[in-house]
């Protein structure tokens, strides 16, 4: 689903949208997520290096925000119901 896609279905249902917030550039398709199998244990050096950089990559994209809806993989839109 989209975001145009589901802020669309909010206004449908009467909710309006308060925030979106893009997150994981590395971290979510590295862990296996919905699309691979997980390449590096939780707890290995290699995935700990990889959240802090998935962190400072998110930091930089965070100063551009359009630029975060092309490279994150994950969205949060919080949405309260219309008055």
């Amino acid at each position: 689903l989209t975001v145009a896609a589901l802020m669309e279905a909010l206004h449908d249902t009467d909710f309006e949208p308060v925030s979106v917030d893009y997150r994981d550039v590395l971290a979510f398709p590295l862990s296996g997520g919905l699309i691979s199998r997980q390449l590096f244990g939780r707890e290995s050096l290699l995935w700990r290096a990889v959240v802090r950089l998935d962190a400072a990559v998110h930091r930089l994209l965070h100063v551009v925000p359009p630029l975060e809806r092309f490279f994150c993989w994950r969205y949060l839109v919080v949405a309260r119901r219309a008055q």
